[in-house]
């Protein structure tokens, strides 16, 4: 298991991933010690290993989790300017 928590200087939104085995939980986060319980699509998902189609189409476990990444980055991005 490996966490990574990025939450840039003077912003409270930020994301955290979350490596548990073969997949990958990405959040976005409401300060350091936030955890979420049951929550919708928009501030978590989990990423799955890339399915046989996924894979004969070459996409790769890294394309995903990079992909679901930038859309909590994006969501971090926007809750931080609503903040302001």
């Amino acid at each position: 298991m490996a966490v990574y928590t990025e939450i840039l200087p003077h912003q409270q939104w930020g994301i955290r991933v979350t490596l548990l085995g073969d997949s990958a939980r990405v959040e976005a986060i409401d300060g350091p010690k936030c955890t979420w319980y049951r929550v919708n699509s928009e501030l978590s998902a989990t990423v799955h290993p890339p399915s046989f189609l996924e894979r004969l189409r070459g996409i790769t476990f890294e394309d995903k989790l990079r992909q679901e990444v930038e859309a909590k980055r994006t969501y971090a991005r926007l809750k931080n300017s609503e903040a302001k």
